[in-house]
């Protein structure tokens, strides 16, 4: 298993000036080189089986709400989830995730030995907090700038981009750029866009999206652009990027709720969710090919989550059709709110989906886990 360690990349020797903001650099590569020491000496007891070793020294996130860790609290956005009964089995409470309890992102972060990114906007996201990795999903966002206007604000990738620009530069001011470069090229960039440019553009009543493109057109334009935004990412010093695939969406609570009587899957939707996921799979493999050093990696969410949905008792679930937290058919017309609107079940446990789009806690165990062993398999960090 990869361990991290940058320990053979620094030089003891460091010139010292006078100005301010080298010395304040310094100080800051000094505790960066400190950090190392430390997980250095994690690593060997990590062999004696006593502390684990992060296999990344920080990770970098974009997307959606199902990736979120708090961004929309502090956007006028209708896609807030920064209430009970979210967050009901998270020990912060209700922290702005889309969930019971933890999401993919904070489980996949506890494997790799990290803690749980905070969201880019939250004021308290400053100074060294940042070198173990910031988080920059927000509900509603997608691949393209016009996804999501149904919710007012929110964060495109384009927007996520930005802003990780701005934590490069300040992590540059921190530690001086080799090293922040080494940081970079070492961490992990999870991606998990595209959900939204299907369930809030392309497929939304009276889309005037679905005027402009085909089907066909739509998922190549799709490509296209999130190639360019993974390319800009790699410019800013990114190299190792675990990248999500899109869902089964005909199979959510809120898709059920629109058209399926009976329950059944639309099988329109998720021909779509597959097309694009087939795209993205040659998009990622042509990026490793003219990239140097790029390390994309395709993880396959469709499958693990249409196992769950199709074969709830196989893994402890009594459903995989309703949402735990809403209410209409399937619990899926109306979000998850504070009571009466809400409808909130009596044990999350039983349930794959937390409310009408996002899996719950106990899901999300089980698909992260999956996830981040798909993500690790054949894969040489080195």
């Amino acid at each position: 298993m990869y361990m991290y360690d940058l320990s053979s990349q620094f030089s003891p020797v460091m010139e010292i000036r006078p100005s301010p903001s080298s010395v304040r650099r310094i100080i800051c590569s000094m505790l960066f080189l400190l950090v190392v020491i430390l997980r250095s000496t994690n690593l060997v007891l990590s062999h004696q089986g006593l502390v684990p070793s992060p296999q990344f020294p920080a990770i970098f996130t974009f997307g959606d709400s199902v990736l979120e860790a708090g961004n929309n609290n502090h956007l006028v956005t209708l896609a807030k989830a920064n209430f009970p009964p979210n967050g009901i089995d998270f020990p912060e409470g209700a922290t702005g995730r889309f969930c019971n309890g933890k999401t993919i992102l904070d489980i996949i972060c506890e494997r790799i030995g990290l803690p749980h990114s905070p969201p880019f906007l939250d004021p308290g996201t400053t100074g060294t907090k940042i070198l173990r990795g910031v988080n920059y999903a927000s509900g509603g966002g997608g691949i393209l700038k016009e996804t999501g206007a149904n919710f007012i604000s929110r964060l495109s990738m384009s927007q996520q981009i930005t802003f990780f620009r701005n934590t490069s530069h300040t992590i540059s001011q921190l530690l001086g750029k080799r090293y922040a470069s080494i940081l970079l090229s070492r961490s992990l960039f999870s991606v998990g866009m595209g959900n939204n440019d299907y369930l809030n553009n392309y497929l939304l009543l009276g889309s005037p999206t679905r005027k402009q493109f085909t089907p066909e057109e739509f998922k190549n334009h799709l490509l296209s652009t999130l190639s360019s935004q993974l390319r800009e990412v790699y410019d800013l010093g990114a190299r190792k990027f675990m990248v999500f695939s899109v869902a089964p969406l005909g199979c959510i609570p809120s898709q059920l709720a629109l058209r399926s009587s009976d329950g059944s899957c639309l099988d329109d939707v998720n021909y779509l969710t597959l097309d694009f996921n087939a795209g993205l799979q040659n998009m990622l493999t042509k990026l490793n090919d003219e990239l140097p050093d790029a390390k994309f990696k395709y993880v396959d969410v469709y499958g693990p989550l249409m196992q769950l949905v199709s074969n709830p008792s196989l893994h402890g679930f009594s459903t995989g059709k309703v949402a735990c937290c809403g209410n209409g058919r399937f619990n899926g017309q109306i979000p998850c709110l504070i009571s009466p609107l809400g409808n909130l079940c009596s044990d999350r446990t039983d349930f794959v989906f937390w409310d009408p789009f996002h899996t719950s806690e106990v899901a999300n165990i089980i698909l992260a886990n999956q996830f981040y062993d798909q993500f690790m398999a054949g894969l040489n960090l080195d």
